[in-house]
């Protein structure tokens, strides 16, 4: 007797679009879904594995620091991370492809951790979170306590969608095009400069 062929749901994966190289004081991504129909593949592991880069099959996050910025009248729900992500994917409208950007700030000469992550979280409040009104979950990571010779560095991963009072707005879909990222980068390197020295 035949076995009976079972149907699998076709997932729609992530394709990313990368801008820089791995060693420079900023580099880009871009996440979006490829075209067609079917469930769609979660962002939650790209985040996952940022803020647990010691052990992304544990329920504790292993990254230094790992931070919620949400714009000043979100609801307080929003701030956890498991939510927000989770509550973005299920209201996500289904013919808009772009999932994620990431922005990556290194630290090659940092003085410390506290200053250079200072002066990430006030720039990704100002570039994203304040004036676009998008939430960004924010992620140290500090190699050096793991024997790395690798710089302190910062992963902010931008949901590209508004988030307000009422809950989700309109999605910003100028995110990571040419001009975005050119001016991002630009401003995070005048911006690092002033505060970091």
């Amino acid at each position: 007797m035949p076995k009976p062929k079972i149907k699998t749901p076709k997932t729609v994966a992530i394709k990313s679009f990368w801008d820089g190289d791995p060693d420079d004081a900023f580099t880009f991504a871009r996440h979006n879904w490829e075209a067609g129909k079917g469930a769609r593949e979660s962002i939650s592991p790209k985040i996952l594995a940022k803020r647990r880069p010691a052990a992304k099959e544990g329920v504790i996050d292993t990254a230094e620091r790992v931070e919620v910025l949400l714009p000043a009248d979100a609801p307080q729900l929003y701030a956890d991370v498991d939510f927000l992500v989770q509550n973005f994917e299920d209201g996500y409208p289904t013919d808009e492809s772009l999932a994620l950007a990431q922005v990556t700030l290194r630290f090659e000469e940092a003085p410390n951790l506290h200053a250079p992550y200072e002066a990430a979280r006030s720039w990704v409040r100002s570039e994203y979170v304040d004036s676009r009104g998008l939430p960004v979950i924010l992620v140290l990571h500090a190699p050096f306590r793991k024997g790395s010779d690798n710089p302190p560095h910062a992963h902010a991963m931008v949901l590209p969608r508004r988030l307000t009072r009422f809950g989700w707005g309109k999605i910003d879909v100028r995110i990571g095009n040419d001009r975005d990222r050119r001016s991002a980068k630009e401003s995070w390197l005048a911006w690092s400069n002033r505060a970091v020295g």
